[in-house]
Formats: C-alpha cells, sequence, structure tokens
C-alpha cells in the first residue's frame, strides 16, 4: 500500500509520499502560486514519478493547508494543526500541548488524539 500528503500552503507547496513501511518514497516542494489546483496536480505528478507509481496505485492521500480544499483527488483534507498534532503525538508520544508559530499562534492539545 502507499499513501501520499500534499500541502498546499499560502507560499510553499510541499508532497511525499510513503509505503506501508513508512518509507519515503517521493517528496517535492515549490512556490505554491496561485493557482492551487493546478499546483496540486503538478506536485501529484513529479511526486509520484519520483515513486515510480501512478496514481490509481496510491491507497489514500490526504491534503493539509491553506489550499487543501483544491485538491481535488485527496481522500481527505485536514487542517495543518491537526497534521501537526498527530506528526508531534508520533514521535513524541507523552506530549500534552504543542504551540507553533506562523501567520497566527496555535496550539493544540494532543493528548486525546482522533483516529481518521
Amino acid at each position: 500500500m502507499y499513501f501520499a500528503g500534499l500541502d498546499i500552503g499560502s507560499t510553499m507547496t510541499k508532497a511525499a509520499v510513503i509505503d506501508e513501511g513508512e518509507n519515503i518514497l517521493g517528496s517535492v516542494f515549490g512556490p505554491t502560486g496561485a493557482e492551487h489546483r493546478r499546483q496540486a496536480n503538478r506536485v501529484i505528478s513529479k511526486v509520484l514519478e519520483q515513486a515510480g507509481l501512478g496514481l490509481d496505485e496510491i491507497t489514500y492521500i490526504v491534503s493539509t493547508g491553506y489550499g487543501r480544499v483544491n485538491v481535488p483527488f485527496a481522500d481527505l483534507q485536514i487542517t495543518e494543526i491537526s497534521c501537526h498534532a498527530r506528526g508531534i503525538h508520533k514521535f513524541f508520544p507523552s506530549a500534552r500541548t504543542l504551540s507553533i508559530s506562523a501567520v497566527r499562534t496555535r496550539r493544540a492539545f494532543v493528548s486525546r488524539m482522533v483516529r481518521w
């Protein structure tokens, strides 16, 4: 099984493909630009090419970031704060509070993570 994630941020776009062993098979990043939907199609094509896979081989795709709603092929759209909290919980399971400073300050409590 293969999984893809796209982060369409306000200034940068990132994408990665992993396998079920959480091995990174491909990753790309670059400036977002004004056309989120086209950028999503470009980055998924690039990351799939790196991974040597086709879109039909990806089991599940998650999008996040400012432009997450403009990823038509995503199975799930998640806010960036939820993605941050899940990542912190994976690598630091005893963490209880995550504070991230970006355009605005955010805080999340990660003690009770809900699986999607």
